[in-house]
């Protein structure tokens, strides 16, 4: 679990300090440094495991979390797009604060006390070996990104982040009523005993799972999860999300 551990300490301390700092100058510089931090630890860490392959091992697969090579190319890939964000983000708010409509201190630390949490909740997304930690992970990152959506603190802003929550929330629902069923069927698996939600026990025992319940399951996680990454044509929230929330948080060029 060492891995897993390793990826905590720092994003906490991150969003501590955003409660305490109030100079938003030097709050982006630790945040960024922070993260060039982070990025080094996920190397140190997880680089080492993306020499893995196949079926995750009982060693990977600790208290319902995955530590293979999979998640390990994820967790790099993730930490490395908050860190490039983060480190635009010491030029993008110092822009911002010389124009017209500069953000209070408060709504910055507001932003880079969520942006930790929510890379944790992205951490615990990438490593749910549990598809009920799965779910709790995704909705963590629904809860954690609607403020970023709401930074500006404008009408549109407002409009577009009940308008991601509700749609989210709605197929977050689906995701939930799949993982139900999922486990209804992996209960008809004898060897699965009282049933599991563990993505590696479902794929070893997978023959022995009703097919029926498996398929309206999947279709109803599928709907759920497509709805939150935005899949086509689930993806009415994007547009005006995308376009309302800061660069740093959206991913967008500006």
């Amino acid at each position: 679990m060492t891995p897993l551990f390793a990826l905590i300490p720092c994003p906490v301390a991150l969003a501590v300090a955003a409660l305490f700092m109030r100079n938003p100058r030097m709050l982006t510089r630790i945040a960024a440094w922070g993260m060039v931090g982070q990025f080094a630890i996920a190397l140190r860490f997880w680089a080492p495991r993306l020499r893995g392959h196949g079926t995750p091992t009982a060693r990977e697969v600790t208290a319902g979390f995955c530590v293979d090579s999979m998640a390990a190319f994820f967790v790099l890939l993730t930490t490395l797009v908050v860190t490039c964000a983060l480190i635009h983000a010491v030029g993008y708010f110092a822009r911002d604060a010389k124009g017209p409509h500069p953000p209070s201190p408060r709504h910055l630390a507001q932003f880079y006390f969520v942006i930790p949490l929510f890379l944790l909740a992205m951490y615990s997304v990438i490593t749910a070996d549990n598809l009920g930690y799965l779910w709790i992970g995704m909705e963590a990152t629904t809860l954690l990104s609607a403020p970023l959506v709401y930074f500006r603190r404008s009408r549109h802003a407002l409009e577009a982040t009940w308008k991601y929550v509700i749609v989210c929330s709605v197929g977050i629902a689906f995701a939930f009523f799949g993982t139900a069923m999922l486990f209804t069927a992996s209960q008809q698996a004898g060897t699965l005993g009282d049933g599991s939600l563990s993505l590696t026990q479902l794929s070893i025992h997978a023959r022995q799972l009703p097919a029926g319940l498996v398929r309206v399951g999947y279709m109803f996680i599928l709907l759920g999860y497509g709805t939150k990454a935005g899949f086509f044509p689930l993806h009415s929230w994007l547009p005006d999300a995308h376009s309302e929330a800061p660069a740093p948080a959206s991913g967008r060029p500006r």
